[in-house]
């Protein structure tokens, strides 16, 4: 199976093969944002067979209710705590910021900094990576750029060079 890490994560708790709508936007041009599913064309342009792609798809947010007791008890999951299953900064980041709507922009700044704009209707081809949001991935998705260093630079920068004689 061809699966991202954090689906292999979920199938390791559950036995179950299966992809959440943002992991699968994560894969790019596999993934067909209008459709909410598999592309083939691009699927058939590398040589990727279908059965190789998960077939089980949910949203990212989900009630722990749905794992296995044993397994929820080995990672201190309580019956029906919701998890968010996306593992992708950017999205669960704009999730713990509270962004349950479209029309939104956030920014998440820590080692690295994204910044994404939360919509309901796709905006392809304006420069932007679009995956499906994490909060409700069949109707929202997430407009996003950003960069590796952001934090890190600053820091880095002050003090290579000595820039600035006072700690903040």
């Amino acid at each position: 199976m061809f699966l991202p890490s954090n689906s292999y994560a979920i199938y390791q708790l559950t036995r179950e093969v299966s992809i959440n709508y943002p992991s699968a936007g994560n894969i790019g041009s596999l993934f067909d944002m209008e459709k909410r599913g598999w592309s083939e064309e691009p699927m058939a342009a590398i040589g990727l067979p279908r059965s190789m792609m998960p077939e089980v798809w949910w949203n990212a947010v989900r009630s722990s209710a749905g794992l296995p007791r044993k397994r929820r008890m080995n990672w201190d999951l309580r019956s029906g705590h919701r998890c968010v299953l996306a593992g992708w900064t950017c999205g669960t980041a704009t999730l713990g910021l509270r962004v349950f709507e479209p029309g939104v922009y956030a920014t998440a700044i820590g080692t690295s900094m994204c910044a994404a704009l939360i919509h309901d209707k796709p905006i392809n081809g304006k420069g932007l990576i679009e995956w499906p949001y994490v909060y409700d991935s069949k109707r929202l998705s997430y407009s996003f750029g950003g960069s590796a260093t952001a934090g890190t630079i600053v820091k880095w920068i002050r003090e290579t060079c000595n820039l600035c004689r006072h700690t903040y």
